[in-house]
């Protein structure tokens, strides 16, 4: 009977461990973490696989439109003896006139814009050639070799045939006489400018405005603060000496202007 009543208990104790087991297997955050990871780059290369196809065929389609333009295209006006159907002959001279209509239009478009575009920086030349003489006025003034500045950078510019040195000068408006006054009394570094590439020229350019452009650091002094005594301040004057403060012969406000010196 013992040995009945036990044996069923140690059944039930393995199947419960058992089934204890496989619970944990399933919650594994571990496990659970790794499949979410394989299931999201099983996503991902789906998804790349996906637009890259797309992409194959979009440039598939672009050389299909392309090639199917090129055919289309009308090179020359159509010759009538080339032609034994009058319809078609009629069809491709239509077709013909249209490109040329349309090839028109494109260049007198682009003509327009090129115009726009030149007006415009021509006004801004201009308006940054009257920033710089209003400034070359007062440069002038304050200094009487600025003539002889601007002649010497005229020589180096043409002796190097480097014209993006005057561009950038004028296009400065009116900081460009600082520059010409930095560069005519720095002529090593105006000759360094001038023999460099015109791309190089222009990087230089660009950090000499930003240099005379830049406001000077100030200087802070790291000395400690001077006492009170050496700032100079008046030493306070001595209170006189007297009598002690008695409430039965005067007031305290007579007793104040006695000892601070106050009549």
């Amino acid at each position: 009977m013992l040995e009945q009543t036990e044996k069923p208990a140690e059944i039930e104790e393995t199947t419960t461990v058992a089934e204890g087991a496989e619970v944990k297997e399933q919650t594994d955050p571990e496990v659970d973490k790794e499949k979410a990871k394989r299931r999201l780059s099983d996503r991902l290369r789906e998804q790349t696989y996906h637009r890259r196809q797309a992409e194959r065929e979009r440039d598939d389609l672009k050389k299909k439109v392309d090639e199917l333009s090129a055919r289309t295209v009308i090179k020359s006006e159509p010759d009538p003896e080339d032609y034994s159907d009058r319809g078609k002959y009629a069809e491709d001279r239509e077709a013909w006139k249209a490109q040329e209509r349309a090839k028109i239009k494109a260049e007198v478009t682009q003509e327009v814009h090129t115009s726009t575009e030149r007006s415009r920086a021509q006004a801004q030349l201009e308006k940054q050639k009257d920033g710089y003489l209003a400034s070359r006025v007062d440069a002038i003034k304050e200094d009487p070799k600025f003539h002889d500045y601007e002649k010497e950078i005229d020589k180096v510019v043409e002796a190097f045939d480097a014209p993006e040195i005057q561009d950038l000068i004028l296009a400065a408006s009116k900081q460009g006489p600082k520059i010409v006054k930095y560069l005519g009394t720095n002529p090593d570094e105006l000759e360094e400018i001038a023999s460099a590439s015109p791309r190089e020229r222009t990087f230089l350019m660009g950090k000499l405005v930003a240099k005379l452009e830049a406001k000077p650091v100030k200087t802070i002094s790291t000395a400690p603060n001077p006492t009170r005594s050496e700032k100079g301040s008046a030493p306070r004057a001595a209170a006189p000496s007297g009598k002690s403060y008695d409430p039965s012969k005067e007031s305290f406000r007579d007793y104040s202007k006695r000892i601070n010196g106050f009549k």
